[in-house]
Protein backbone atom coordinates (compact mmCIF):
# COMPACT_ATOMS: atom_id res chain seq x y z
CA UNK A 1 0.00 0.00 0.00
CA UNK A 2 1.06 3.65 -1.08
CA UNK A 3 -0.23 6.70 0.53
CA UNK A 4 0.29 9.89 0.69
CA UNK A 5 -0.50 13.07 3.04
CA UNK A 6 -2.59 11.30 5.17
CA UNK A 7 -4.28 13.12 8.24
CA UNK A 8 -4.30 10.05 10.41
CA UNK A 9 -2.32 7.05 11.13
CA UNK A 10 -2.31 4.28 8.29
CA UNK A 11 -2.05 1.49 10.49
CA UNK A 12 -3.34 1.92 14.13
CA UNK A 13 -4.25 -1.24 15.85
CA UNK A 14 -6.67 -0.86 19.19
CA UNK A 15 -7.61 2.47 20.86
CA UNK A 16 -7.99 4.65 23.78
CA UNK A 17 -10.64 3.13 25.27
CA UNK A 18 -9.39 0.35 27.94
CA UNK A 19 -12.56 -2.09 27.30
CA UNK A 20 -11.25 -2.39 23.86
CA UNK A 21 -7.92 -3.83 24.65
CA UNK A 22 -8.44 -7.22 23.34
CA UNK A 23 -6.92 -6.58 19.44
CA UNK A 24 -3.80 -9.23 18.85
CA UNK A 25 -2.03 -10.98 16.40
CA UNK A 26 -1.92 -7.66 13.40
CA UNK A 27 0.39 -8.06 10.61
CA UNK A 28 1.08 -5.10 8.82
CA UNK A 29 4.07 -5.09 6.39
CA UNK A 30 5.42 -3.66 2.91
CA UNK A 31 3.79 -0.44 3.12
CA UNK A 32 4.84 2.91 2.19
CA UNK A 33 3.75 6.64 3.70
CA UNK A 34 4.84 10.22 2.93
CA UNK A 35 3.86 13.46 3.99
CA UNK A 36 1.47 12.68 6.50
CA UNK A 37 0.20 14.25 9.83
CA UNK A 38 0.90 10.95 11.74
CA UNK A 39 2.45 7.44 12.22
CA UNK A 40 2.48 4.38 9.40
CA UNK A 41 2.27 1.62 12.10
CA UNK A 42 0.88 2.44 15.80
CA UNK A 43 -0.39 0.13 18.74
CA UNK A 44 -3.10 1.05 21.32
CA UNK A 45 -4.07 -1.55 24.01
CA UNK A 46 -2.82 -4.25 21.44
CA UNK A 47 -0.50 -7.10 21.80
CA UNK A 48 0.89 -9.64 19.26
CA UNK A 49 0.98 -6.75 16.66
CA UNK A 50 4.01 -6.98 14.11
CA UNK A 51 5.37 -4.29 11.51
CA UNK A 52 7.81 -4.98 8.84
CA UNK A 53 9.15 -3.84 5.74
CA UNK A 54 7.77 -0.44 5.97
CA UNK A 55 8.89 3.09 4.84
CA UNK A 56 8.33 6.18 6.15
CA UNK A 57 8.92 9.39 4.88
CA UNK A 58 8.38 12.77 5.84
CA UNK A 59 5.72 12.87 8.30
CA UNK A 60 5.39 16.11 9.95
CA UNK A 61 4.53 17.32 13.60
CA UNK A 62 1.41 19.74 14.30
CA UNK A 63 -1.82 19.47 16.22
CA UNK A 64 -2.69 16.22 16.45
CA UNK A 65 0.29 14.34 15.79
CA UNK A 66 4.02 14.71 16.69
CA UNK A 67 5.45 13.17 13.20
CA UNK A 68 6.28 10.18 14.50
CA UNK A 69 6.53 7.39 11.90
CA UNK A 70 6.23 4.45 14.04
CA UNK A 71 5.09 3.64 18.06
CA UNK A 72 3.00 2.85 21.07
CA UNK A 73 0.80 4.43 23.69
CA UNK A 74 -1.53 3.31 26.64
CA UNK A 75 -1.06 -0.71 27.52
CA UNK A 76 0.23 -3.60 25.26
CA UNK A 77 2.55 -6.53 24.87
CA UNK A 78 4.84 -8.09 22.84
CA UNK A 79 4.51 -5.85 19.69
CA UNK A 80 7.34 -5.86 17.35
CA UNK A 81 8.54 -3.23 14.74
CA UNK A 82 11.01 -4.98 12.77
CA UNK A 83 13.11 -3.95 9.43
CA UNK A 84 11.50 -0.97 8.53
CA UNK A 85 12.79 2.81 7.72
CA UNK A 86 12.05 5.82 9.31
CA UNK A 87 13.72 9.04 7.68
CA UNK A 88 13.53 13.11 7.21
CA UNK A 89 10.46 13.47 9.50
CA UNK A 90 10.24 14.42 13.28
CA UNK A 91 10.97 10.52 14.97
CA UNK A 92 11.18 7.80 13.83
CA UNK A 93 10.13 5.56 16.58
CA UNK A 94 7.84 6.89 20.30
CA UNK A 95 5.90 6.08 23.05
CA UNK A 96 3.98 8.32 24.43
CA UNK A 97 1.37 8.60 27.36
CA UNK A 98 1.80 7.05 30.83
CA UNK A 99 0.17 4.22 31.20
CA UNK A 100 1.41 1.47 34.69
CA UNK A 101 2.10 -1.09 31.44
CA UNK A 102 4.25 -4.13 31.80
CA UNK A 103 4.40 -5.70 28.60
CA UNK A 104 7.42 -5.30 26.18
CA UNK A 105 8.27 -3.35 22.82
CA UNK A 106 10.53 -4.32 20.22
CA UNK A 107 12.49 -2.57 17.85
CA UNK A 108 14.85 -4.20 15.76
CA UNK A 109 16.58 -3.99 12.94
CA UNK A 110 15.34 -0.90 11.61
CA UNK A 111 16.91 2.51 10.16
CA UNK A 112 16.40 5.57 11.60
CA UNK A 113 17.63 8.30 9.40
CA UNK A 114 17.59 12.15 9.12
CA UNK A 115 15.04 12.64 11.65
CA UNK A 116 15.22 15.86 12.43
CA UNK A 117 12.12 18.22 11.14
CA UNK A 118 11.04 19.20 14.48
CA UNK A 119 12.78 21.41 17.47
CA UNK A 120 15.05 19.00 19.91
CA UNK A 121 13.38 21.00 22.70
CA UNK A 122 9.59 20.21 22.39
CA UNK A 123 8.16 18.87 25.12
CA UNK A 124 7.27 15.52 23.16
CA UNK A 125 11.55 15.46 22.34
CA UNK A 126 11.22 14.58 19.19
CA UNK A 127 14.49 15.31 16.19
CA UNK A 128 14.88 11.84 17.69
CA UNK A 129 15.32 8.13 16.41
CA UNK A 130 13.61 7.03 19.18
CA UNK A 131 11.77 9.11 21.53
CA UNK A 132 10.66 7.90 24.90
CA UNK A 133 8.20 10.42 26.79
CA UNK A 134 7.10 7.04 28.46
CA UNK A 135 9.13 4.26 29.99
CA UNK A 136 6.83 2.00 31.22
CA UNK A 137 7.29 -1.38 30.78
CA UNK A 138 10.14 -3.12 29.01
CA UNK A 139 11.73 -1.80 25.65
CA UNK A 140 13.91 -3.55 23.11
CA UNK A 141 15.98 -1.74 21.25
CA UNK A 142 18.15 -4.13 19.00
CA UNK A 143 20.43 -3.95 15.71
CA UNK A 144 19.19 -0.48 14.22
CA UNK A 145 20.68 2.33 12.99
CA UNK A 146 20.09 5.40 14.19
CA UNK A 147 22.27 8.21 12.00
CA UNK A 148 21.89 11.94 11.39
CA UNK A 149 19.02 12.81 14.19
CA UNK A 150 19.17 15.50 16.95
CA UNK A 151 19.05 12.07 19.40
CA UNK A 152 19.32 8.02 18.29
CA UNK A 153 17.60 7.41 21.44
CA UNK A 154 16.34 10.11 23.58
CA UNK A 155 14.93 8.78 27.09
CA UNK A 156 15.21 11.19 30.00
CA UNK A 157 11.67 11.09 30.90
CA UNK A 158 11.05 10.06 34.58
CA UNK A 159 7.56 8.10 33.20
CA UNK A 160 8.66 5.36 34.49
CA UNK A 161 9.09 2.37 37.57
CA UNK A 162 11.51 0.69 39.69
CA UNK A 163 10.35 -2.62 37.36
CA UNK A 164 10.21 -1.15 34.28
CA UNK A 165 13.64 -1.64 31.82
CA UNK A 166 15.04 -0.50 28.90
CA UNK A 167 17.74 -2.57 26.89
CA UNK A 168 20.28 -0.91 24.11
CA UNK A 169 21.89 -3.92 22.29
CA UNK A 170 24.05 -3.68 19.01
CA UNK A 171 22.97 -0.84 17.61
CA UNK A 172 25.06 1.97 15.37
CA UNK A 173 25.09 5.54 16.25
CA UNK A 174 26.28 8.11 13.75
CA UNK A 175 26.58 11.89 12.83
CA UNK A 176 24.83 13.21 16.34
CA UNK A 177 27.69 16.40 17.25
CA UNK A 178 26.81 18.13 14.48
CA UNK A 179 22.87 18.26 13.58
CA UNK A 180 21.47 20.81 14.45
CA UNK A 181 23.54 21.70 17.41
CA UNK A 182 26.28 20.39 19.50
CA UNK A 183 24.26 19.50 22.47
CA UNK A 184 22.62 16.72 20.51
CA UNK A 185 23.35 13.41 21.31
CA UNK A 186 23.34 9.30 20.40
CA UNK A 187 21.94 8.67 23.57
CA UNK A 188 19.99 11.01 26.35
CA UNK A 189 18.48 8.64 29.61
CA UNK A 190 17.06 8.89 33.00
CA UNK A 191 17.97 6.90 35.56
CA UNK A 192 15.42 8.09 38.12
CA UNK A 193 13.03 6.01 39.57
CA UNK A 194 15.15 3.34 39.64
CA UNK A 195 14.86 2.22 36.06
CA UNK A 196 16.84 -0.66 35.02
CA UNK A 197 18.99 0.03 32.07
CA UNK A 198 21.35 -2.29 29.67
CA UNK A 199 23.57 -1.03 27.35
CA UNK A 200 25.74 -3.50 25.25
CA UNK A 201 27.45 -3.87 22.40
CA UNK A 202 26.87 -0.60 20.43
CA UNK A 203 29.11 0.89 17.52
CA UNK A 204 29.17 4.54 17.54
CA UNK A 205 30.81 6.18 14.78
CA UNK A 206 32.56 8.23 16.89
CA UNK A 207 32.99 9.06 20.28
CA UNK A 208 32.39 12.72 22.18
CA UNK A 209 30.36 12.72 24.95
CA UNK A 210 27.41 10.88 23.09
CA UNK A 211 25.62 9.30 26.25
CA UNK A 212 23.83 11.21 28.89
CA UNK A 213 22.48 10.05 32.02
CA UNK A 214 20.06 12.31 33.44
CA UNK A 215 20.99 15.58 34.19
CA UNK A 216 24.40 14.98 34.95
CA UNK A 217 27.11 15.43 32.11
CA UNK A 218 27.90 13.17 29.48
CA UNK A 219 30.21 10.45 29.59
CA UNK A 220 33.14 12.05 28.68
CA UNK A 221 34.58 8.77 27.05
CA UNK A 222 33.64 5.48 26.50
CA UNK A 223 35.56 3.83 28.73
CA UNK A 224 33.77 5.72 31.18
CA UNK A 225 30.42 4.66 29.66
CA UNK A 226 31.53 1.11 30.02
CA UNK A 227 32.50 1.25 33.64
CA UNK A 228 28.98 1.88 34.27
CA UNK A 229 27.09 -0.90 35.86
CA UNK A 230 24.78 -0.83 33.15
CA UNK A 231 26.90 -0.96 30.49
CA UNK A 232 29.59 -2.94 29.02
CA UNK A 233 30.99 -3.88 25.47
CA UNK A 234 30.45 -1.24 23.63
CA UNK A 235 33.05 0.41 20.68
CA UNK A 236 33.82 2.77 18.23
CA UNK A 237 34.42 2.10 14.74
CA UNK A 238 33.63 2.97 11.38
CA UNK A 239 30.50 0.83 10.15
CA UNK A 240 31.80 1.16 6.58
CA UNK A 241 28.17 1.45 4.93
CA UNK A 242 27.82 0.76 1.68
CA UNK A 243 25.89 2.73 -1.16
CA UNK A 244 25.90 5.44 -0.04
CA UNK A 245 23.89 8.29 0.09
CA UNK A 246 20.99 5.81 -1.06
CA UNK A 247 20.73 4.93 2.96
CA UNK A 248 20.62 1.51 2.86
CA UNK A 249 23.20 1.61 5.60
CA UNK A 250 24.07 -2.04 4.75
CA UNK A 251 27.73 -2.67 5.53
CA UNK A 252 31.09 -3.42 3.86
CA UNK A 253 33.92 -5.65 3.70
CA UNK A 254 35.98 -4.40 7.32
CA UNK A 255 33.14 -2.79 9.22
CA UNK A 256 33.21 -2.47 12.92
CA UNK A 257 30.42 -3.70 13.05
CA UNK A 258 30.95 -7.41 11.46
CA UNK A 259 30.77 -10.19 14.36
CA UNK A 260 30.86 -7.54 17.17
CA UNK A 261 27.05 -8.12 18.11
CA UNK A 262 26.21 -10.09 21.17
CA UNK A 263 22.93 -12.30 21.67
CA UNK A 264 23.91 -13.19 25.50
CA UNK A 265 22.91 -10.15 27.12
CA UNK A 266 24.36 -9.36 30.61
CA UNK A 267 20.60 -8.60 32.17
CA UNK A 268 19.95 -11.94 31.57
CA UNK A 269 17.21 -11.25 28.69
CA UNK A 270 17.15 -14.16 26.32
CA UNK A 271 18.03 -12.80 23.00
CA UNK A 272 15.36 -10.87 21.06
CA UNK A 273 15.44 -13.59 17.88
CA UNK A 274 15.13 -16.60 20.31
CA UNK A 275 12.05 -14.42 22.18
CA UNK A 276 10.41 -14.42 19.02
CA UNK A 277 10.09 -17.85 17.98
CA UNK A 278 9.75 -18.96 21.88
CA UNK A 279 6.78 -16.70 21.50
CA UNK A 280 5.07 -18.02 18.41
CA UNK A 281 5.93 -21.60 18.04
CA UNK A 282 3.00 -23.09 18.20
CA UNK A 283 0.40 -20.11 18.59
CA UNK A 284 -2.67 -21.23 16.16
CA UNK A 285 -2.79 -17.50 15.69
CA UNK A 286 0.72 -17.39 14.03
CA UNK A 287 1.04 -18.25 10.44
CA UNK A 288 3.59 -21.53 10.49
CA UNK A 289 6.81 -21.84 12.40
CA UNK A 290 8.47 -18.65 13.05
CA UNK A 291 11.64 -20.02 13.08
CA UNK A 292 11.35 -21.27 9.28
CA UNK A 293 11.95 -17.77 8.41
CA UNK A 294 12.94 -15.91 11.12
CA UNK A 295 15.21 -14.35 12.40
CA UNK A 296 15.93 -12.28 8.85
CA UNK A 297 18.19 -8.95 8.40
CA UNK A 298 17.00 -5.97 6.25
CA UNK A 299 17.77 -7.28 3.05
CA UNK A 300 16.22 -10.55 4.39
CA UNK A 301 19.42 -12.43 4.52
CA UNK A 302 19.41 -14.98 7.25
CA UNK A 303 21.00 -13.47 11.17
CA UNK A 304 23.83 -16.03 13.25
CA UNK A 305 21.82 -17.87 15.88
CA UNK A 306 23.65 -18.68 19.10
CA UNK A 307 26.95 -16.81 17.75
CA UNK A 308 28.73 -13.74 17.00
CA UNK A 309 25.98 -11.55 15.22
CA UNK A 310 26.72 -8.07 13.59
CA UNK A 311 25.89 -4.99 14.98
CA UNK A 312 23.33 -2.98 13.13
CA UNK A 313 20.12 -4.03 10.71
CA UNK A 314 22.52 -6.30 8.06
CA UNK A 315 23.98 -9.32 8.49
CA UNK A 316 27.23 -9.19 6.77
CA UNK A 317 27.59 -12.54 4.71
Amino acid sequence: MQLMALSGNLIQVGDQQAESGGVHHIYGAGNYQEFSRQALAWTKRARDVIYSSNYCTDTYNLAGGNGQCYGHQYEGDHNWWINNVATNSAAGWMHTSNDPMDGKLFVIGNVFHGLNKSDRNSNWRTCAGASLFTQQGEHYFVNNVFDNSCYGIWAQTNRHRSIDKLHIYNNIFTNFNAVVDTRSKAIALDDSNGIQIFMENNLFGTYSGDVMLGGRSAFASLTDLNNQSWASANIIGDPKYLDQPSANYNIGEGSAAINMGTQTYASGAEDVYQQFINRYSGDVNYPGDPADYWPKDYLNQSRVMGGRIDIGPFEQQ
